[in-house]
């Protein structure tokens, strides 16, 4: 199978998630236990067994809120670091990021491989070119969000070299993960 990277433009976007099968299921959910350390709040994460199951219909749902896929659509039109995975002319994965100025790293919005494609290194191959651009900005750093549901995006993003840096306690908690591009850079002499 033979996977094609190019940029991705807003209206491409729109019939991949329409046609798309972006459900999810684990036996598995990251547990996030709040404590108190002193004067600091902290958090626990830890793998706990929970069957999970969360639809496409779901993921459609969220994306098509207005103020997100607005989001999305400005993130795609003002730094062309969006990028689709094609493959037999189909678009089956995207990748959404954003140059963070203030912060001077790269933000994913969103990685979505269509479920019938997953396991074929689509969305590594999304990462790898991610990461081409974050080099050539001199990027520190990737980051990104997961909901704690999400237990098989976390894994996949631990696997790629992303670490787990914080919580968002909320009525659903989101799993903050980042990866270091620095320590790749040093490694090979990228400066």
């Amino acid at each position: 199978m033979e996977i094609n990277i190019s940029r991705l433009c807003f209206e491409e976007m729109g019939d991949f998630i329409e046609r798309g099968d972006f459900s999810i299921e684990s036996d598995y959910i990251l547990k996030v236990k709040k404590y108190r350390e002193e004067d600091a709040v902290k958090f626990y994460i830890e793998k706990t067994t929970f069957p999970v199951q969360i639809t496409s219909k779901e993921f459609k749902k969220e994306f098509k809120i207005k103020s997100y896929k607005d989001i999305i659509k400005e993130a795609i039109q003002r730094d062309r670091i969006s990028f689709k995975a094609v493959v037999n002319n189909t678009i089956v994965g995207i990748i959404v990021a954003e140059y963070e100025s203030w912060e001077k790293d790269l933000f994913i919005y969103e990685l979505a491989v269509d479920k019938q494609f997953r396991g074929k290194g689509i969305a590594t191959k999304l990462i790898k070119t991610l990461e081409s651009m974050g080099y050539s900005k001199d990027v520190p750093y990737i980051m990104l969000q997961v909901d704690y549901r999400n237990y098989p995006a976390v894994s996949f993003y631990e696997k790629t070299g992303f670490e787990i840096i914080g919580v968002m306690h909320r009525s659903i908690d989101t799993i903050f993960m980042r990866k270091s591009l620095k320590r790749n850079m040093d490694k090979l002499n990228i400066r």
